[in-house]
C-alpha cells in the first residue's frame, strides 16, 4: 500500500479507514481533511509520500479557491491551504533547500495572516526562524522567533512562548 512503508498495524488501519473516508467523501473539505490526516501519519516514515499527500492537498485547495465558496468552506479550504504549504517548507527545509523552505513558509504565513490566525502565524514564523538559523543566518532566525514569541504571547499559548524562548536562547547559546 502507498504511504504506509514503515507503519504500525495501528497506523495501517488508520490509513485504510482514511482512504474509505476519501472514497466516500462527499465534499472536498472532507477528502482534504482525510489527506491531512494521512499526512500526519506519514510525516516521518515516508518522506515521498509526504510530499505527495501535500501535492495533492494544494491541488485540491488551488481548485477549490478558484469557486464560489461560503464562508465556512473557504475558511476550511485556506487552513488546509497554509498546512501543506508550510508542510512543503518543513520539506525543503530537511533538504537544506532553505531558500525555497522560506519561500514556502512565507506563502503559509500570507495564507494564516488572511485568517487570522495567530497561533498558526506563529508556528510558521518559528519554522522559518528553524530555516534561517540552518542556514546560518542568525539574524533573521532571531527576528523570525521574536516576532513568534510576540505573537505567542498575545495568545497566551505558554508551550509556544517556551518554544520561542528556546529557539532564541538555542541562537544565543551558538
Amino acid at each position: 500500500m502507498i504511504g504506509v512503508a514503515q507503519l504500525s498495524k495501528d497506523k495501517e488501519a488508520e490509513v485504510d479507514s482514511l482512504q474509505q473516508v476519501i472514497k466516500k467523501a462527499m465534499h472536498d473539505t472532507t477528502i482534504l481533511n482525510a489527506w491531512i490526516a494521512w499526512e500526519k501519519i506519514v510525516f516521518q516514515t515516508d518522506p515521498k509520500y509526504f510530499f505527495q499527500l501535500n501535492k495533492k492537498i494544494d491541488s485540491l485547495c488551488s481548485l477549490n479557491l478558484k469557486k464560489e465558496l461560503n464562508q465556512k468552506e473557504k475558511v476550511s479550504v485556506l487552513k488546509s491551504y497554509g498546512f501543506a504549504w508550510n508542510a512543503f517548507g518543513v520539506l525543503n527545509e530537511r533538504k537544506s533547500n532553505f531558500e525555497k523552505a522560506n519561500e514556502c513558509y512565507a506563502k503559509s504565513i500570507l495564507i494564516y495572516k488572511e485568517l487570522n490566525d495567530k497561533n498558526q502565524i506563529a508556528a510558521c514564523l518559528n519554522n522559518k526562524g528553524n530555516s534561517h538559523w540552518g542556514s546560518g543566518d542568525n539574524d533573521n532566525a532571531l527576528k523570525c522567533y521574536s516576532e513568534s514569541l510576540e505573537i505567542r504571547e498575545e495568545i497566551g499559548n505558554k508551550n509556544g512562548i517556551s518554544a520561542s524562548l528556546n529557539n532564541i536562547g538555542n541562537v544565543f547559546f551558538e
